[in-house]
């Protein structure tokens, strides 16, 4: 996971040293026996940090290893994701274990997009679908009742891991599900990402998608469904049996939505990751798309938080762009063919986020921007690179000139209100001003 790295403290305390040393040994580790035993090393301290609610030492020390020790700082980073999103613990004695999922959509529109709380009718309805397409058949489940914009979601890794734990315990009874009420207000862009959370419980050892789910247990349960079908002939059951492939059921006269979820939950049928998404995004669009509308939408593939959030963070960049112009058009009242775009690489010592600049042609006024964050270990030695995409895009929607500033300039933010500056066509850094007589606010849709 590439972070920006903030500005360390000169002095490293006793347990981020703890949890840099450990991560050293296990990226030194020659063998996979090794590797388990730092692995559960790390992870067990870093559990202790994040139940302490220590997320100061868990910080200093991801930004020290990416300072000085890249490749190590990935491994602590996939170990703190991992205690954040993952939580071991007893039903019955019998040892469990919880994922938190993110489930979501990629979203954009001239109306402000919604956020937050949830009929409990739209929540079930959408709860169902994950049990029929992504969830594993023997998995216990919850859905949070709040759509989530970036701005909602946990700030820190114990925070995380906190509402992980919460929602656990509520699918086992030991709680009843509690939202705390989030004050922060979802901050109008045309292009966003909303999600839902889901926690999903199994016992240890057991699948938790329908992606893991064994072919040997696949079978077990086809021959006891056939068994039970060909003593009652004609029933749907007997009919879902023969639709073994997705092919064959999309092309079934009954209505999927009714007879594909109960074939394969009654059959326990294989499906991989692209047909999961397949049939996800097919069943549960309809019910997502009341929780955002006057919204055009993409869904992903519910997944693990901190990948289901890298993914969005990708998947959201072309409609940012995109969605920019249009929208800069629509505010103007003027045309792409006006607008100029300056792309410029962000960083320290090497590119972290690309900031695009907006401004108008005859002025050169900085009007407004957007960024452009890299994710994972994607950089500009890709082919296409991420400056490339960019200016694809930006000619795709008719900008009528584009420049692409060189080197690699500081991260600048504004003095007064944070908010990261852009920078012109002279490489300084500006905040962007629309024009007084401009109306860039976003409408709610009714």
């Amino acid at each position: 996971m590439k972070r920006v790295r903030k500005n360390p403290s000169a002095r490293i305390s006793k347990d981020a040293e703890r949890l840099l040393q450990i991560t050293s040994d296990a990226f030194d580790s020659g063998c996979r026996v090794e590797d388990r035993y730092w692995g559960q090393q790390l992870e067990t301290l870093a559990t202790e940090l994040l139940n302490a609610g220590n997320d100061g030492a868990v910080e200093m020390a991801l930004d020290v290893s990416f300072e000085k020790a890249p490749e190590a700082h990935d491994l602590l980073a996939e170990s703190v994701e991992a205690v954040s999103e993952t939580y071991y613990f007893n039903v019955l004695d019998q040892p469990h274990q919880a994922l938190l999922v993110s489930v979501p959509m990629i979203v954009w529109s001239k109306y402000s997009i919604a956020a937050g709380h949830l009929k409990p009718a739209d929540v079930a309805a959408i709860h169902q679908h994950l049990r029929d397409f992504i969830f594993a058949v023997e998995s216990r489940s919850i859905v949070n009742p709040f759509l989530y914009s970036i701005d909602h979601l946990p700030q820190s890794f114990s925070e995380t891991r906190k509402l992980l734990q919460h929602m656990a315990n509520a699918i086992v009874g030991e709680t009843t599900l509690a939202i705390k009420e989030i004050k922060v207000e979802a901050i109008d862009m045309p292009a966003d990402t909303r999600m839902l959370l889901s926690v999903v419980v199994v016992p240890v050892d057991k699948p938790l998608f329908r992606w893991q789910e064994s072919s040997a247990s696949a079978q077990t349960a086809g021959k006891a469904a056939s068994k039970a079908a060909s003593k009652a002939p004609g029933k749907a059951l007997e009919k879902a049996l023969l639709k073994t492939t997705l092919k064959a059921a999309a092309k079934s006269k009954t209505s999927l939505s009714s007879t594909l979820p109960k074939a394969v939950a009654a059959n326990n049928i294989i499906l991989n990751r692209t047909e999961c998404l397949t049939l996800w995004a097919k069943h549960a669009t309809p019910d997502l798309a009341k929780l955002v509308p006057g919204a055009s939408l993409e869904l992903g593939l519910p997944d693990a938080f901190f990948r289901s959030c890298r993914e969005c963070d990708r998947r959201v960049r072309p409609y940012m762009v995109s969605s920019a112009v249009e929208h800069l058009e629509a505010a103007l009242s003027t045309s792409a063919s006006q607008l100029h775009a300056i792309i410029a690489g962000v960083g320290e010592a090497q590119v972290d986020e690309y900031r695009v600049a907006f401004a108008l042609k005859d002025s050169g006024e900085v009007v407004n921007g957007m960024i452009w964050p890299l994710v994972a270990q994607e950089d500009d030695d890709a082919n296409p690179g991420p400056c490339e995409q960019i200016e694809a895009i930006l000619k795709a929607s008719n900008v009528g000139k584009i420049t692409k500033l060189p080197g690699v300039l500081p991260p600048e933010f504004c003095e007064d209100c944070g908010a990261p500056l852009f920078y012109d066509a002279d490489a300084e850094a500006v905040h962007p001003h629309m024009p007084d007589d401009s109306n860039l606010t976003p409408a709610h849709y009714h």
